[in-house]
């Protein structure tokens, strides 16, 4: 029937629902929706979006070609695939996967958020796994601001798979309710089929008032077991807290630097992608 591939965005309930669907695959495989075993690497489709290569390897190809076989022998089932890596594969590796399902019905998922409290989250994100997070956040943003334009991102799956392949939606509250989860299973026309029980948090984000202790660690060099013990203390911490009110890492003057680099883009996002609603929403954190 359909693949759907849900391209992220990280930071985007990504994690929860890739665990909702991987931990009920066998429930939702009876309602015709699979979520296969190929190509994931823990509850995700990683393995089918390598990064960083502008084509596809051969075991990677192979896995594409298992699922577009799967699709074409069982045409009463959808398939759903789910990594936010697939946001970030080359427009060339997109193109090459595109060519194995042509004649098929493929619709992109794709969440979003505002940049601000996107680049924010992302980059404590960085720091929590041990990227190479550039120090302050402003570094960080100058490094990585094309990797937040939303644009950018979803061209290359418009030009392969044509803008009425694109489900883009608003990660917002107002948007999602409390359960992203819950608002997939609704675009994937399964909300009925399953019920998603109580949301628990896979991944857990750091406060940003911890921000700068990690920052201080990292400058002493602490070795790696060590480093994690730390983070895992935080986090804990994290979990029992809340965040102070109105507390950032990005300050005004980045903040205007961040919203006025994307107004252009995000606009033109929201007028091709999004209806009335989210589109005001977004179009007000500018």
């Amino acid at each position: 029937m359909t693949l759907f591939i849900h391209i992220g965005f990280g930071k985007t309930g990504t994690t929860a629902i890739q665990d909702f669907f991987f931990h009920h695959r066998d429930d939702l495989a009876k309602a015709s929706l699979i979520y296969p075993q190929t190509g994931l690497r823990g509850t995700g489709h990683h393995d089918l979006a390598e990064l960083g290569l502008r084509e596809l390897r051969p075991i990677v190809k192979s896995h594409w070609r298992t699922i577009a076989q799967q699709l074409k022998e069982k045409p009463n089932q959808s398939v759903l695939l789910s990594s936010e890596n697939f946001c970030f594969m080359h427009p060339d590796c997109i193109r090459e996967m595109s060519e194995l399902f042509e004649g098929q019905r493929v619709k992109i998922l794709f969440y979003i958020r505002p940049q601000v409290p996107l680049v924010e989250s992302t980059y404590l994100h960085w720091q929590v796994t041990n990227l190479d997070y550039r120090g302050e956040i402003g570094r960080f943003f100058f490094w990585h601001h094309e990797a937040f334009d939303f644009e950018a991102r979803i061209a290359p799956w418009v030009e392969n798979f044509g803008e009425e392949a694109i489900l883009a939606r608003l990660y917002d509250k107002r948007i999602t309710g409390e359960d992203v989860r819950a608002d997939l299973l609704e675009l994937l026309g399964m909300r009925g089929v399953i019920e998603v029980g109580d949301l628990e948090k896979s991944n857990t984000s750091l406060l940003p008032e911890y921000s700068n202790l990690v920052a201080l660690i990292d400058e002493l060099s602490p070795i790696a077991k060590s480093r994690q013990a730390i983070i895992e203390e935080l986090l804990q911490l994290s979990r029992r807290s809340k965040k102070t009110p109105g507390f950032s890492l990005i300050d005004d003057e980045l903040k205007r630097g961040i919203t006025e680099l994307y107004a252009a883009s995000n606009r033109r996002f929201a007028e091709r992608f999004l209806d009335e609603q989210q589109s005001a929403i977004i179009l007000l954190s500018l």
